[in-house]
C-alpha cells in the first residue's frame, strides 16, 4: 500500500483538489448514466409506477445503512491507522469476521421476508418487486462494505472503475430485462441488483481484505471489539441519516400516493446526482488525507484542512445552487418526461440542502477522529425529528413541495448541531465571511441571468438547451468575477490560498 508522508505540501488544499480531480470520473460518468436512466425510465413508466421504485429505495436505504455501515465505517476509519502501525493482517481478519457475520444475517432476514410476504399481501408490491429489492439489498451490503476500503487505501483507479462499471450496468441491465421480459417496474430493481452482483467478484479481489476465517486471536478479538464500538453508533447515525434523507417519501405516500412520490423521487434523484459531481470528488479526496494527518498525530493540520476544504466545498456548492436556480427547471424538461416536470419545484431547496448536508460530512470528522460517534447520532436524530415533525405538519396540505423545504431546514439543523458539538473536540472552523461572499455572488449571478436572458417560452429541445448553456455560462462568469473580487478585497491570491 502507498503510505504518504505528512508533509504540508502533500496535504495542501491543492494536493487534495488534485486527488479530487482524479475521482472526477467516478462522479461525472455515473452521474451522466444515472441521469440517462432517469430520462429513459421516466418515459417508460408513469409517476405512479416510478413511485413504487422510489418507495422501495426509501425502504431499503435505512436497512442498508444499519447493516452495512457499521463495518464499512470501521473499515474506512481504521485502515490508515492499522497500516501505519504494521497491523495490516489484524485489520483484515477483523473485517473478514464482521463482513461474513453481516452477510449471513442479511441473507437469513431476506429469505425470511420473501417467505412470509404472501401473508402480507400488497397490490402495489408483488413478489417480483420484493425479490428484486431484497436481491439488490443483500448485494449492496457487501458492495458498501468494500468500496470504502478502496477509498481509504487511495486506490483511485480501482474506485473509479467499480463505480463507473456498476452504474453502467445499472442502466444496461434494466433495459435488457424490459426488452426481454416485458414492461414491469420490478426489472429496474432486478437490473440494479444484477449490476452490483456483476462487479462484486472484481471488487472483492481489488479491495483485498477478505481472508479465510480462522480462530480469533486475542489481538484480533480486541480489534473486532474496537470496530464494533466505533461502528455500532454509526449504524444508528446512518439509520437516522437515511430516515432524514428518505423518510419524507413515506409521508408523501401516506397522504398523496405513489404518483407524488414518483414526482418527488425523480427530481430528487437529479439533484443528488448534480450535488454528487461536487461532493463525490471533494469528500472522497479529503477523507483519506484527513485520516492520514490524524494517524500522524497532526491535529492542527486536521483542523486547518477541515476549515479550508469547507470553504472550497461551499465555493463549489454555491455555484451549483445558482446553476440550478437559473437553469434547473429547463434541464429537468430535457431529462424528465413531461409528466414529471411539476416535481421541479423542489430543485432549488433540495440542492441547497444537499450542499449543506455534504459539507457537514467534513465537520463531523471531528467526532469520528475523537471516536465520539454518539454525539453525531444525537445530532442526526434531532434533525430527523425536526424533519418528520415539519413533514407531518406541511405535507398533507402542500404535498411533495413542502418536503423539499423541510429537507433544507433539517439539513441546516443537523449541520448547526455538528458545528456546535465540534467546538469541544476538533473545532470545525467555518469562515463565515467566505460563506456570505458566496451567497452574495450566487444571488448576483442569478439576478444578472434573470435580467439578461429570457426564459424559453416552449419546451422544444433546441431553445431549452440554448437557454441552459447561455444561462449557465453567464451565471458562472458573474459568480466567478464576484468571488475573485472578494479575494482581491481581502488581498489574497486564490493560488496562494490553494497552496497553503
Amino acid at each position: 500500500m502507498d503510505v504518504k508522508s505528512g508533509s504540508a505540501a502533500q496535504h495542501s488544499i491543492a494536493a487534495i483538489m488534485r486527488d479530487g480531480l482524479s475521482y472526477v470520473p467516478s462522479a461525472i460518468v455515473p452521474a451522466i448514466l444515472a441521469l440517462a436512466s432517469t430520462a429513459v425510465f421516466t418515459r417508460l413508466f408513469p409517476p405512479s409506477q416510478y413511485g413504487i421504485f422510489t418507495l422501495m429505495g426509501a425502504v431499503t436505504g435505512p436497512i442498508l445503512s444499519v447493516t452495512a455501515q457499521p463495518t464499512a465505517q470501521a473499515a474506512n476509519r481504521f485502515l490508515a491507522e492499522y497500516d501505519h502501525q504494521g497491523r495490516w493482517e489484524e485489520y483484515r481478519q477483523a473485517l473478514s469476521w464482521l463482513t461474513v457475520l453481516t452477510m449471513a444475517v442479511m441473507i437469513v432476514l431476506s429469505a425470511t421476508a420473501l417467505a412470509l410476504w404472501p401473508l402480507l399481501h400488497s397490490r402495489s408490491v408483488d413478489r417480483l418487486v420484493l425479490s428484486g429489492t431484497l436481491m439488490g439489498l443483500v448485494a449492496s451490503v457487501l458492495f458498501n462494505i468494500l468500496t470504502p476500503v478502496l477509498n481509504a487505501a487511495i486506490k483511485v483507479r480501482e474506485f473509479n472503475l467499480v463505480m463507473i462499471t456498476s452504474e453502467t450496468l445499472s442502466l444496461g441491465f434494466p433495459i435488457l430485462l424490459i426488452l426481454l421480459l416485458g414492461h414491469h417496474i420490478a426489472w429496474l430493481l432486478w437490473g440494479n441488483a444484477l449490476a452490483v452482483l456483476a462487479v462484486l467478484p472484481w471488487l472483492v479481489a481489488r479491495a483485498d481484505i477478505l481472508r479465510p476465517l480462522r480462530a480469533i486471536s486475542g489481538a484480533t478479538r480486541q480489534t473486532v471489539a474496537r470496530f464494533v464500538r466505533y461502528g455500532s453508533p454509526m449504524a444508528l447515525w446512518f439509520f437516522g441519516s437515511s430516515m432524514l434523507n428518505l423518510g419524507d417519501r413515506y409521508i408523501i405516500q401516506a397522504f398523496h400516493g405513489s404518483g407524488q412520490v414518483g414526482l418527488y423521487g425523480a427530481n430528487y434523484a437529479m439533484v443528488i446526482r448534480g450535488v454528487g459531481l461536487i461532493a463525490g470528488p471533494v469528500l472522497t479526496a479529503v477523507g483519506p488525507r484527513l485520516l492520514r494527518q490524524w494517524a500522524e498525530g497532526d491535529v492542527s493540520a486536521v483542523r486547518k484542512t477541515m476549515s479550508r476544504m469547507t470553504s472550497v466545498y461551499l465555493l463549489l456548492g454555491g455555484a451549483l445552487v445558482g446553476l440550478v436556480a437559473v437553469a434547473g427547471r429547463a434541464l429537468a424538461s430535457v431529462i424528465l418526461a413531461r409528466s414529471f416536470l411539476p416535481g421541479a419545484a423542489i430543485l432549488v431547496p433540495v440542492t441547497a440542502g444537499s450542499v449543506i448536508w455534504g459539507v457537514s460530512r467534513i465537520g463531523h470528522k471531528s467526532m469520528e477522529f475523537r471516536e465520539r460517534n454518539p454525539l453525531m447520532v444525537w445530532d442526526v436524530l434531532a434533525a430527523t425529528g425536526v424533519n418528520f415533525g415539519l413533514n407531518i405538519l406541511f405535507i398533507p396540505r402542500y404535498g411533495f413541495v413542502a418536503a423539499g423545504y423541510t429537507t433544507l431546514i433539517a439539513y441546516v439543523v443537523y449541520s448547526g448541531l455538528v458545528w456546535w458539538q465540534a467546538r469541544r473536540l476538533i473545532p470545525w472552523d467555518i469562515v463565515w465571511t467566505d460563506v456570505l461572499a458566496y451567497i452574495v455572488a450566487g444571488a448576483g449571478g442569478c439576478a444578472v441571468v434573470r435580467l439578461v436572458i429570457p426564459s424559453p417560452v416552449s419546451l422544444h429541445a433546441l431553445p431549452v438547451i440554448a437557454f441552459i448553456v447561455g444561462a449557465s455560462v453567464l451565471f458562472l462568469a458573474v459568480y466567478g468575477a464576484l468571488v475573485s473580487a472578494w479575494f482581491w478585497m481581502r488581498r489574497e491570491s486564490p493560488l496562494t490560498w490553494l497552496r497553503t
